[in-house]
């Protein structure tokens, strides 16, 4: 709760860099009382993914999956609760494009899954996703439309019988 609270007054920029290195800690599955400093910062983790850049997040997107990997199998359900807390704010942040569930096991992708559908910004989550899918569609078919008009050749009238006689020669 201290870290949570130091966390919460200081620049989430730099708290997040602070504590990355605990992600990169052994930890042992088997160990009910493992180290209590590390699932505050799984924790606090939670609360700072959403107020940390993206980009940030991306840089660490490959420690952090690794880590959570092995946290999500911990015998403490503590560290499995923090662990898919953590996950799915990770998810809302990144999307499911850098987030693959897929690297995960099947009863770790199905409770993920249950949980970010569960979450209260989901449904925001997938208006956005329908609104950029609905907004690269216009783009595109803007794209096709232009490219389409800058194809069509006017011709005029008078070069239409040149033209099939050069045709004719090919």
């Amino acid at each position: 709760m201290a870290l949570l609270n130091l966390a919460s007054g200081t620049n989430p920029e730099t708290c997040f860099k602070d504590l990355l290195p605990y992600f990169s800690i052994d930890i042992d599955l088997n160990d009910e009382k493992d180290s209590p400093d590390v699932l505050s910062v799984i924790r606090v983790m939670r609360n700072l993914v959403p107020k940390v850049s993206p980009e940030s997040l991306e840089v660490a997107l490959p420690l952090m999956l690794s880590f959570f990997r092995t946290t999500i199998e911990h015998v403490s359900v503590h560290f499995r609760k923090a662990s898919v807390f953590a996950l799915v704010e990770m998810f809302f942040v990144l999307g499911d494009d850098l987030i693959n569930l897929d690297t995960f096991k099947d009863c770790q992708q199905r409770l993920l899954q249950a949980y970010i559908e569960k979450h209260s910004k989901y449904e925001a989550y997938l208006q956005l996703k329908e609104e950029k899918v609905d907004k690269v569609e216009k783009e595109n078919k803007k794209l096709i439309t232009s490219l389409r008009k800058k194809n069509r050749r006017k011709v005029p009238p008078s070069t239409l019988p040149a033209m099939r006689f050069v045709s004719t020669l090919m």
